[in-house]
């Protein structure tokens, strides 16, 4: 017989997305893009070694592109543009 395994595993993460609400707990910054690009249906470059270390907690709810983007780049020094037209971002860190 084969031993059933009990885990604990966070529901609030797994059904967030149905109510509208993204949920990030300790997302690494590359997760986190590949969330948006999924979340948003749109392309995001950038290069991975800019942000190694950047880790994200919070809530994404009802928030447009621009606006967690926004929040993105409060929480790490960065630049984005979009192109609406190609749906792609780029992300570039700010210059010091």
């Amino acid at each position: 017989g084969e031993d059933l395994v009990k885990t604990e595993v966070d529901t609030d993460l797994f059904t967030s997305w149905k109510d509208g609400k993204m949920i990030l707990r300790r997302e690494s910054f590359p997760n986190l893009m590949k969330r948006l690009e999924r979340w948003f249906n749109v392309r995001i470059d950038y290069s991975p070694d800019d942000f190694e270390g950047l880790w994200y907690s919070g809530t994404i709810e009802m928030e447009t592109l621009t606006e967690v983007m926004e929040m993105v780049s409060t929480a790490a020094p960065i630049q984005f543009t979009f192109n609406s037209k190609t749906r792609v971002i780029k992300i570039v860190p700010q210059k010091k």
